[in-house]
């Protein structure tokens, strides 16, 4: 199993940079895009769960 949560995140944050309409055509609305993703309660949901599933990545070593 995956036991390292960022990646995951990474991962995640990346999908939905992806699904930006209209994609970012500048530097500046690129990192634009990733902090309105990287703080939106959605994403923010999405890295507690990670977290939260943590110890049972743990235990399927």
């Amino acid at each position: 199993p995956d036991i390292n949560p960022i990646e995951n995140a990474w991962a995640e944050l990346e999908r939905r940079l992806h699904k930006v309409h209209p994609a970012p055509r500048s530097l500046t609305q690129l990192w634009t895009a990733i902090e309105t993703i990287w703080y939106s309660a959605e994403f923010n949901e999405y890295v507690i769960h990670l977290y939260a599933s943590f110890p049972r990545r743990i235990q399927g070593l």
